[in-house]
């Protein structure tokens, strides 16, 4: 009998809770797409777009991720996610992102272009997303011909816009553009300053 207990005990345990990380990458793409957003609505001026992407949790908890996107260049700089979150949480940071940038409620194969294409328009140059991509981005459906393309302008005027800020973190780029495009690329330094190649160290490329 004692054996018995312990069978039936062992039957009834629950399997253990998988990682946010896990989940994101196993469970993500099997919930039905939510709503999505971007902000500023006049991204395509700025080169530069916040894109919201949720899931629906069967019980109506959100899955959230969202991307800050370089249409100008480096394609997905950051990205973020969260794995349950409640609609009321969810509100009020839709609310900030209205007072702080103005927001847009887009379709789905919008923000899915929006973000793949500016990936891919980076990797022309030799940009990889950022590695927060992975796991954030398995809230995205697969990139495959499933998906309608919508064709959007990235770049400017045809060509990848660096824009180095003041705190010069984005120089390594200079040098991966460089390599990668010769000087078919156009380029923006903080205060006009020159660019410094001999502070470039080619194991950064790897970083």
């Amino acid at each position: 009998m004692a054996k018995k207990k312990s069978k039936n005990k062992g039957k009834g345990q629950q399997q253990p809770a998988l990682s946010p990380h896990r989940f994101m990458r196993e469970k993500a793409r099997t919930l039905p797409i939510g709503k999505c957003y971007i902000a500023p609505p006049n991204w395509q001026e700025s080169g530069m777009a916040h894109v919201i992407v949720t899931r629906v949790r069967p019980s109506g908890n959100l899955v959230m991720a969202t991307f800050l996107v370089d249409t100008f260049c480096l394609g997905v700089k950051d990205a973020g996610y969260y794995e349950n979150m409640t609609p009321s949480v969810f509100e009020e940071y839709l609310d900030n992102c209205k007072k702080g940038m103005g927001l847009e409620e887009i379709s789905y194969n919008e923000a899915h272009n929006i973000i793949y294409g500016a990936i891919a328009f980076a990797e022309e140059g030799g940009i990889k997303p950022a590695k927060d991509f992975d796991p954030a981005g398995y809230i995205l459906e697969e990139d495959t011909d499933d998906i309608p393309l919508i064709e959007y302008d990235f770049g400017k005027d045809g060509k990848h816009l660096l824009i180095v800020n003041p705190d010069r973190k984005e120089m390594p780029y200079y040098h991966i553009l460089k390599k990668n495009l010769g000087d078919d690329f156009e380029f923006i330094m903080p205060y006009g300053e020159p660019v410094e190649e001999e502070n470039y160290d080619e194991d950064e490329d790897e970083d």
